[in-house]
């Protein structure tokens, strides 16, 4: 993570239920970067707080930065469809405080 940061790359990191908050912490290497929700129906409850951060202003100003976006996901079987269903839609939520164009996020 050090040579993304170096590029000038943000990297943000969520954490549900029992990921590593020690691992996550050092892909982030910044504490206001990592996000956790105790269970899948919380992450809603971060989309506010996550979008807020990157923006680095009001949700209403995301749409006029340019950016990004990856979103990297456990899809492996341990994850039940109903939380893999709450990761779906919370990235899309996110996805959807930016206005998607070649100039602005990607």
């Amino acid at each position: 993570t050090k040579s993304l940061k170096q590029d000038g790359i943000n990297v943000f990191a969520v954490g549900v239920e029992e990921a590593s908050r020690t691992e996550l912490e050092e892909i982030v290497r910044e504490r206001e970067k990592l996000f956790f929700a105790q269970s899948y129906n919380e992450l809603e409850s971060l989309h506010e707080n996550l979008t807020h951060t990157v923006c680095d202003e009001a949700k209403p100003a995301c749409g006029n930065q340019q950016a990004d976006l990856i979103f990297l996901i456990d899809g492996s079987e341990r994850i039940p469809a109903s939380n893999f269903s709450a990761m779906k839609t919370f990235m899309k939520e996110i996805v959807g405080s930016f206005i998607i164009a070649q100039d602005k996020v990607q």
